[in-house]
């Protein structure tokens, strides 16, 4: 039921774009998800960074350290959950797009 309903959708399905977002089909698809990673990138070595500051200025405080600890694996967790997530849509962006061939 839901293969059909792909199927019936153009490939080159127009959109309105933004900025240099191309407005057809993968290209724009790679484009937003290219965006994402760098922004989650980004991110997560500032909120690395932040956290190893935080562990080396806490003065021996363990609750300090602690803090620094977590938010350094917080933010690694993040960026593989969403490097999993981009693989994830990416298979399965493919296995969609080679269904409707």
């Amino acid at each position: 039921m839901i293969g059909n309903l792909i199927a019936q959708i153009p490939a080159n399905l127009p959109v309105q774009g933004v900025g240099n977002v191309p407005t057809t089909g993968a290209q724009g698809f790679d484009k937003v998800i290219s965006i994402a990673v760098k922004l989650a990138v980004v991110i997560a070595v500032f909120l690395v960074v932040k956290g190893g500051a935080e562990i080396l200025l806490s003065g021996g405080d363990a609750n300090k350290v602690k803090a620094g600890k977590d938010q350094v694996t917080s933010a690694l967790l993040g960026l593989t959950l969403v490097l999993l997530a981009v693989v994830f849509v990416k298979v399965v962006h493919s296995v969609v797009i080679t269904n409707m061939q």
